[in-house]
């Protein structure tokens, strides 16, 4: 019997079925890289948190709308992301930004009072080299940031009137760099001018290491240490890959590098701020790589610091980050992150870091395991699957593998969690099987859990109708000695011949009608 369909209907099916072929499939979304190494997961989490992807700021200031450019915080992502070795491509987006922004920050070149702030300049002229950039040529405006180095040296002794007065030169001692307010500065310009070939003077030189105390540490003041109470981890740790770079200071370096090591915890870390410090332990570990020593204990310290829970991506990321204090901060954790890959990564001492061999993809830490509430579960069995890292709020389409069997879409709540409740069918052969959570961005987790035969029902062992029920097959009907399939298809013969008979009887009287 054919079926016949209004000629309109029959158009539109057909163009129902041209439009179904034509469309164009809905892109899977793509999925970013993904690592399990703290190193780079790190500077992952890291690169995602440039504001417009080239460049970090202040936090505001309360009652103000406005975000300040941070210079410095900038160049320490950037040197972040040329430890881990990834994110090329960000790093050239960062570069140039901050060429755009150095003469107005360093101060360099404006002809306003007190001149060029040196700190700022070294910072940009080593972020060039770090770079491959030319820090003799840096930015649009084309600065000269090493000639600028020699040319602000300070030949006599000068201090402005007061500590708010910023219009007055400040030169704390012969030798050093101009506008500088820690001895941070002084290791950074020592940096600059040492990597980028040009020789600092005896006394830069001279200058820099009257800042070193009777024990090796480094103060953080400008003026010669003459007590180790100001003797301070950030600052010999700068002090020690300037010494790296400046060469011929064996006797000093081995002092400040020893001084370090007498400063570090059991566990491997630094104490700074009122505790276990990551940025400190970062900058400790990677100038004590650099010369050569141990760092293993501080690099497994660092890395137990890393945080692995919440989202991964979007609002709210923070899986990946390291903890500032011991705890994550949306705005402090930067800088611990930053700092921290320097000493998580090998070779990532200021004196020799480079971004040569860079990746352009920027992993981010891989999400892990989902949870099951079941190791093991019937046919037929309820299953919890828990998933975690997603971005908050996220779509999460679950799939049963291997012959795919979709399990509907939840959403991630503000912690990136998702918990997908499916029934296993009862189809499904028995074995290990993988359920695969995959989210709106792309991240995707699997887990596998045992699938076994669902229990059989045992019929009654006592005879029914001269049939013995112990041999009952699951397709017969009740253990009527019939078999099930037989007699339903029976019921079918007699349908379909009461059918035939009622559209015979129809006919008839249709005939029989005047």
């Amino acid at each position: 019997m054919s079926v016949r369909l209004p000629f309109a209907a029959a158009v539109a099916a057909l163009a129902a079925t041209a439009l179904f072929v034509s469309s164009p499939a809905v892109a899977a979304p793509q999925a970013p890289a993904t690592t399990t190494s703290p190193t780079v997961a790190a500077a992952g989490w890291l690169a995602h948190q440039f504001v417009d992807g080239n460049h970090f700021t202040y936090p505001k200031t309360p009652g103000s709308s406005t975000a300040y450019y941070w210079g410095g915080l900038t160049a320490s992502g950037l040197f972040a992301l040329a430890a881990a070795k990834v994110g090329s491509d960000q790093m050239e987006q960062v570069l140039h930004y901050m060429g755009t922004q150095a003469k107005g920050d360093a101060n360099l070149g404006t002809g306003m009072s007190p001149g060029p702030y040196d700190g700022s300049v070294a910072t940009y002229a080593l972020a060039a080299e770090v770079s491959g950039a030319n820090p003799a040529d840096f930015g649009p405006d084309h600065l000269n940031l090493q000639q600028a180095l020699a040319d602000d040296e300070c030949t006599a002794v000068s201090a402005p009137a007061s500590s708010t007065d910023y219009t007055t030169p400040t030169c704390p001692g012969i030798g050093s760099a101009r506008n500088i307010f820690s001895s941070v500065s002084e290791s950074l310009a020592i940096l600059a001018q040492a990597r980028g070939g040009q020789q600092p003077s005896a006394a830069a030189s001279t200058y820099f290491l009257s800042l070193q105390c009777p024990g090796g540490g480094f103060t953080g003041l400008t003026t010669k240490c003459t007590t180790d109470t100001n003797a301070s981890v950030d600052e010999t740790a700068y002090a020690v890959m300037a010494l790296q770079a400046l060469g011929g200071h064996s006797t000093e370096l081995g002092r400040a590098a020893t001084w370090l090591l007498g400063q570090r915890s059991r566990a491997g870390y630094w104490v700074a701020q009122g505790g276990p410090d990551v940025d400190s332990t970062g900058l400790a570990a990677a100038a004590l790589d650099g010369v050569g020593k141990d760092v293993a204990s501080s690099r497994t310290w660092l890395a137990s610091q890393q945080v692995t829970d919440g989202p991964t991506v979007g609002v709210g990321a923070r899986r990946g980050a390291l903890k500032f204090q011991g705890a994550f901060d949306a705005s402090s954790s930067i800088k611990a992150t930053a700092d921290g890959v320097l000493g998580l990564a090998e070779h990532a001492s200021l004196a020799t870091l480079t971004a040569a061999g860079a990746s352009a993809t920027v992993p981010v830490l891989a999400l892990a395991r989902p949870a099951l509430e079941s190791a093991s579960v019937r046919q037929g069995g309820a299953q919890t699957i828990t998933g975690t890292g997603f971005a908050a709020g996220e779509k999460v389409s679950g799939v049963l593998h291997s012959a795919p069997v979709a399990l509907g879409t939840v959403r991630a709540d503000s912690r990136g969690t998702v918990r997908l409740h499916f029934t296993v069918p009862r189809t499904l052969a028995p074995g290990t099987h993988t359920v695969v959570l995959t989210g709106q961005s792309g991240l995707s987790s699997r887990t596998s859990f045992t699938v076994t035969a669902a229990a059989v029902t045992t019929a009654p062992t006592t005879a029914q109708n001269g049939v013995d029920a112990s041999n009952c097959d699951p397709a017969q009907l009740a253990c009527t000695g019939r078999d099930g399939r037989q007699t339903r298809a029976e019921l079918v013969l007699g349908a379909g011949l009461v059918l035939l008979g009622g559209l015979a009887t129809y006919a008839g009287r249709r005939r029989r009608r005047p």
